[in-house]
């Protein structure tokens, strides 16, 4: 069975969320935006490489990024540029755990479409660890 490129499944997948109503137009770009960081951190590759390995690698490469890429510093850079300047103020462990849910999610719907064989980004989040003051008492 010849495999099918990352945006090629990305493609798919948007177009099966909009059909089944699973999404709107507005939450197709949102979503869309976080798993096009797969493409940008790992180009363009046939489906059947994108295994733990890979997620494990854009997981640990969304936590390098900046907070604000639209600043100055960062705007029309790529992911590698961004990380290579090492910013100060990167993102929140919570925002990269709902990249990885978006991210999860079109790796289950491609385990169901059979373009790859396992979901390789399950349980692939990473523990917050919340200040002491942020805990109930």
């Amino acid at each position: 069975k010849p495999q099918i490129l990352l945006s090629e499944a990305l493609k798919r997948y948007k177009a099966d969320r909009i059909a089944a109503k699973r999404w709107s137009e507005g939450s197709a770009k949102d979503i869309m935006s976080t798993l096009n960081s797969l493409t940008d951190v790992l180009g363009d590759i046939p489906m059947n490489e994108v295994d733990r390995q890979a997620v494990r690698h854009v997981r640990d490469t969304l936590l390098q990024l900046p907070r604000f890429r639209n600043s100055k510093r960062f705007k029309g850079k790529t992911i590698q540029e961004m990380v290579a300047l090492e910013p100060d103020n990167t993102v929140a462990v919570s925002t990269v755990n709902n990249n990885l849910t978006n991210i999860s999610s079109f790796l289950t719907w491609c385990e169901d479409e059979q373009l790859i064989p396992t979901n390789p980004a399950h349980r692939l989040k990473i523990k917050e660890e919340k200040p002491e003051t942020e805990h109930r008492s």
